[in-house]
């Protein structure tokens, strides 16, 4: 997939996206089996970069309804991923470059007496026929700079592949993570240990509460931003005037139906699927999708 870019740190999350995609192939002699937890078949390499933590890995089955890109967006939404991700303590989105790629601040809670750790790392998502990748590493950038308290840690590659196949979804979960800094030795191995197990708490949450209203296609337009809150579930994308958009919207998020809010000028349609709302605008330049009054 090419995506034109304005990022100024396109080649380097391109790396880690090809870097992923050779990572995610079928097992082989690289990974050790570790374990297999609540059905989630764990793996490790040990890779000799001086990091604090081997590379993780995860599979994981998940029997849903949703599509890749569905899930690909629980993921990486900024709104939704302090709701599952029980580690993850603030997610803000510094730069959006388009649809695609963004600018995120990142950061993780610790146990005292370890201070927080705090990442700057540029993401992707990727979509193909049957399936998606998500791949994040840690970039230098003055948008984010140190923060007081926290220790600034180095995402080598983190990433996601989701293959849909009929009604399930192969997710294959890599991590490798410098934490930085000085982490008690037991610590390490607890969080070592803990890394694979946030394919459950996305799982969970998609069969429980659906996905986030993303932006699927866009034409005749340029993406801005967009924005979810997770409480009222309220959704807004903004765009350059005049684009087309195709909005996907979870009915499980939304049991009760939805209201579409485009500026005048615009029209939009709603097509109801059976798990899902395609919310097609037209002429816009902003969209608000809230749940039905």
């Amino acid at each position: 997939m090419t995506i034109s870019s304005e990022n100024p740190h396109a080649h380097t999350i391109r790396q880690a996206s090809n870097r992923l995609r050779e990572l995610a192939k079928e097992i082989d002699g690289k990974w050790e089996f570790v374990a297999e937890k609540q059905g989630i078949k764990i793996y490790k390499q040990d890779v000799d970069q001086g990091k604090t933590m081997d590379m993780m890995r995860g599979d994981y089955v998940v029997k849903s309804p949703l599509s890749h890109k569905d899930f690909a967006r629980i993921i990486t939404n900024a709104g939704i991923r302090p709701c599952w991700d029980s580690n993850v303590d603030k997610l803000e989105e510094k730069v959006i470059y388009n649809e695609h790629e963004e600018l995120v601040w990142a950061k993780y809670k610790t146990p005292w007496p370890v201070s927080s750790r705090d990442f700057c790392v540029v993401g992707l998502i990727e979509s193909e026929d049957n399936e998606s990748y998500v791949t994040m590493t840690s970039v230098e950038d003055s948008h984010i700079p140190a923060v007081k308290g926290c220790v600034r840690g180095q995402l080598d590659l983190v990433g996601w592949r989701i293959k849909q196949e009929k009604s399930e979804l192969k997710v294959t979960y890599i991590n490798h993570t410098d934490m930085g800094g000085s982490v008690p030795t037991s610590l390490m191995k607890l969080i070592q240990a803990q890394i694979p197990m946030c394919l459950i708490q996305a799982a969970d949450f998609a069969t429980k509460q659906g996905f986030p209203p993303y932006v699927d296609q866009l034409t005749n337009g340029r993406f801005e931003h967009d924005s979810f809150d997770p409480k009222k579930h309220i959704y807004t994308v903004k765009v350059s005037s005049g684009a087309e958009l195709h909005l996907m919207v979870s009915r499980q998020m939304y049991p009760r139906g939805i209201t579409v809010k485009a500026p005048n000028g615009s029209s939009y349609e709603i097509h109801d699927n059976t798990h899902t709302y395609t919310v097609i605008v037209r002429n816009a330049s902003s969209v608000t999708i809230s749940k039905a009054k």
